[in-house]
């Protein structure tokens, strides 16, 4: 596990992944046959071996199509998530 006094030691972690591919894509049944958490697996196990948690992940999908409504509405939730004004 951790070493002990790690500074990100007891830490939360919260991933932001941007994905070119739609939503429907990323499922047992897409054409990618997995799913984003699925993808994160070998990060969170790093995380976590290091003494730090995931509280969640947000997938932000069709990345490079996104809008400057779509962009703001993203940007509304990750600081709600994170607290910041």
């Amino acid at each position: 596990m951790a070493e002990q006094n790690h500074p990100l030691q007891n830490k939360d972690a919260f991933i932001i992944v941007t994905l070119g591919g739609k939503e429907e894509n990323y499922s047992p049944d897409g054409l990618y046959t997995t799913t984003v958490p699925e993808l994160m697996k070998f990060l969170i196990l790093s995380l976590k071996v290091n003494g730090i948690e995931v509280k969640e992940i947000l997938a932000i999908h069709n990345a490079d199509e996104l809008k400057e409504a779509d962009l703001a509405k993203y940007t509304t939730e990750i600081r709600k998530t994170l607290r910041t004004p």
